[in-house]
């Protein structure tokens, strides 16, 4: 249960919270979304999240009447009000209400909100010491196509929908998605990762997947223990016989994939490595002992 929210500057109960039906964000799909781990009551790599928001509202042409620290207490206030210090916060951004139709000329009041929800469950098997385990599908339906909105997270998300409720369909946990050529482009909540011969492989950007912030942390992560990484572009039967294999995202950080299609993966002991290491960092960070 969500408690208090921030709705273009004020924190309010949930329940009291309105957005017109008018607003774009509503209507088309016309805005941004950031999710941040909260740990210690604090968000996790804030300003990083932070930089790709304000690319993004550049972009579209977003007028941001806060600013990165004015939001960032904000987001810290929340965690003390609902009484949340570890969980999931949420950053949206629309364009407001405005004229009827595609146009975006006459939305000039954007509309922000924060929210900040528990974890459902403690992030990536804490209570085990090691990463949680998931298993993929690979998405038949949906096909990404590589550009500049692959490269934000827009509030349109249709694509990501339909590809985890293939995943749920198919009783597992999480998407495999591809491009229009069929190459690996990335899971439907996060990026994804290979390992062979004690090497770490990711697929390049270029074949459509979004430029995780957890993405580039994991690739700073396995350079600072001496494992190499490369991009290397990749069909999902390409990965079946991989020593091991993880999905990246801002929320859990590591998750451990076991199975993909059907078939059980292995297990690689880097995987854990690696979360072990994201831990450390999350707990260094939002500790303030960085």
């Amino acid at each position: 249960m969500i408690g208090n929210v921030f709705l273009n500057g004020r924190f309010i109960p949930a329940a009291q919270a309105q957005v017109s039906i008018f607003d774009r964000g509503w209507m088309y799909g016309d805005g941004l979304f950031e999710t941040l781990r909260v740990a210690n009551g604090k968000p996790f790599q804030w300003d990083l999240h932070w930089d790709r928001l304000s690319r993004g509202l550049e972009f579209l042409q977003l007028r941001a009447p806060f600013s990165s620290i004015d939001l960032r207490q904000a987001a810290e206030e929340l965690s003390r009000i609902n009484g949340i210090s570890e969980g999931v916060l949420r950053l949206a951004v629309s364009r407001g209400v405005g004229p009827r139709g595609y146009s975006p000329r006459g939305a000039e009041h954007p509309t922000w909100v924060m929210t900040l929800a528990a974890f459902s469950q403690k992030p990536n098997g804490a209570e085990s010491g090691s990463p949680s385990q998931w298993r993929l599908v690979t998405s038949r339906q949906i096909r990404l196509q590589p550009g500049a909105l692959a490269s934000m997270k827009t509030a349109n998300r249709l694509p990501q929908i339909l590809a985890r409720r293939e995943a749920e369909e198919a009783g597992v946990e999480e998407a495999l998605v591809c491009n229009v050529a069929g190459q690996v482009a990335e899971a439907s909540s996060g990026n994804v990762f290979w390992i062979r011969e004690g090497r770490l492989f990711t697929p390049p950007i270029e074949s459509g997947g979004l430029p995780g912030i957890a993405r580039s942390t994991i690739v700073g992560l396995a350079s600072s223990l001496g494992v190499p990484v490369s991009e290397v572009t990749v069909r999902p039967d390409d990965l079946l016989p991989v020593e091991g294999m993880f999905i990246s995202l801002s929320t859990y950080g590591v998750i451990e994939v076991v199975g993909l299609d059907g078939t059980q993966l292995r297990c690689h002991p880097l995987t854990r490595q690696l979360w072990q290491s994201w831990e450390a960092l999350v707990a260094a960070e939002t500790s303030g002992k960085m």
